[in-house]
């Protein structure tokens, strides 16, 4: 069974977030609302409404709640001055830790880190300080030093589900995946309420090490604890690859139900259900796909239906949609098309897009297309076409026979 290349779910890994790097103002990180506290002026505003310190630059506290007034305004940079001159009058954690907030909300990812370890060295037990550092050697790429920060984390506070995802994410980046794994299962053992993200990454761990029936149990459980569009498809995808068909069925068309606007969901349906032998519910399942998006490639498969049923002019109704249908963009499209002209026996034009295909440079090195357009000109009689053809097929290590002896019916189910 081919299964349209867009419509397989990708491994959608944890990334770093750079906080704070896609606007001139970004919100403060999470969690990071400073509490005014005692010494807390509230003067008149004088420009639209924000309320202001008085500051004193002589003063420590002044200087410390000046800067937490223009964290909270978004005024990052002015905070982070503020709180160097206090830190210049009177050193402490608190400031520290304020200053490398700062910092990471400007996407200053080395200074922050700088700025979080001068916090913990004057308080070793402040674990956020901990968390924010592990965090900004993530978006620095100091992996290994923020796995170290997570522990720090995770000692002073065991039941920390994020210390564990965030020092997943590290891992993750790492490719040390076992280890990913046991942390996310750590966090889900801490916090439910997270069990579905924690489930739908140990499934796409456990894929992307091919480990396919521990895939399927870990999507099933997300998909459970929280259905969506999205972990159905992947869960259908891990169900293919681990042969359990009618059961990708079933996922495929969950998806399709959750998001009735997605056609690659019923597109995938319908192949399936021709695996299993139900052409009335893959007919049922491609013409959904269609109501949603004119797309080729359902109307191909309808197309082979027709030509199995003995329709002809039907079929070639259908290939004439996919041809309409078809943007030119993807190239599995293009190869589909000329796969069915050569059903239909209008081997010109499946030899025509088959060569520009195999013009391009993915389609160059690919041994299946050459052999492919082997077959076509083979069809057509060109001998010293296909003899070139065939010789590409070498060249790239195919080891199939070639020419084909027979022109090659690839669409075949």
């Amino acid at each position: 069974m081919r299964l349209a290349k867009e419509a397989i779910p990708l491994l959608a890994l944890l990334a770093g977030v750079a906080l704070g790097c896609k606007s001139e103002k970004p919100a403060p990180p999470a969690g990071l609302a400073p509490v005014p506290g005692a010494g807390f002026v509230r003067p008149p505003s004088a420009d639209g409404g924000r309320e202001k310190v008085a500051v004193d630059p002589a003063n420590a506290e002044s200087l410390y709640l000046a800067g937490q007034q223009e964290f909270i305004a978004g005024e990052f940079a002015t905070a982070a001055e503020h709180f160097r001159k206090a830190l210049g009058l009177a050193p402490s954690a608190r400031v520290w830790h304020a200053l490398g907030d700062a910092q990471l909300a400007q996407a200053r990812f080395s200074d922050a880190a700088a700025a979080f370890r001068s916090a913990i060295e004057l308080e070793p037990k402040k674990r956020l300080s901990w968390m924010r550092l592990g965090r900004c050697l993530i978006n620095s790429g100091r992996l290994s030093e923020a796995i170290e920060a997570y522990r720090e984390a995770q000692a002073l506070q065991p039941d920390d589900a994020i210390a564990y995802r965030e020092e997943a994410e590290a891992l993750i980046a790492l490719e040390r995946d076992e280890e990913a794994i046991a942390r996310l299962e750590k966090a889900l053992g801490l916090d439910a309420e997270g069990a579905a993200a924690d489930l739908k990454l140990i499934g796409q761990l456990r894929a992307k090490r091919g480990e396919w029936t521990l895939a399927v149990e870990a999507m099933r459980r997300s998909a459970q604890a929280h259905p969506d569009a999205g972990i159905y498809s992947e869960l259908g995808d891990a169900l293919v690859r681990s042969g359990d068909f009618p059961g990708a069925r079933d996922a495929f068309g969950e998806a399709a139900r959750l998001d009735p606007k997605d056609p690659f969901a019923w597109e995938l349906v319908g192949e399936l259900e021709l695996r299993l032998g139900d052409r009335a519910a893959a007919r049922a399942a491609f013409e959904a796909a269609l109501k949603v998006k004119q797309r080729p490639l359902p109307q191909l498969a309808l197309g082979r239906m027709e030509l199995v049923d003995g329709k002809r002019e039907e079929a070639r109704k259908r290939f004439d949609l996919a041809l309409e249908a078809a943007t030119g963009e993807q190239a599995n499209e293009a190869r589909e098309i000329a796969r069915f002209a050569g059903e239909l026996g209008e081997w010109d034009s499946a030899e025509k897009l088959l060569a520009m295909l195999a013009a391009e440079e993915e389609g160059a090195k690919d041994a299946s297309l050459w052999l492919e357009l082997a077959g076509a000109r083979q069809a057509l009689g060109r001998k010293a076409a296909a003899a070139a053809a065939c010789a590409a097929v070498k060249a790239l290590g195919g080891g199939q026979s070639c020419p084909p002896k027979a022109p090659a019916v690839v669409g075949e189910r």
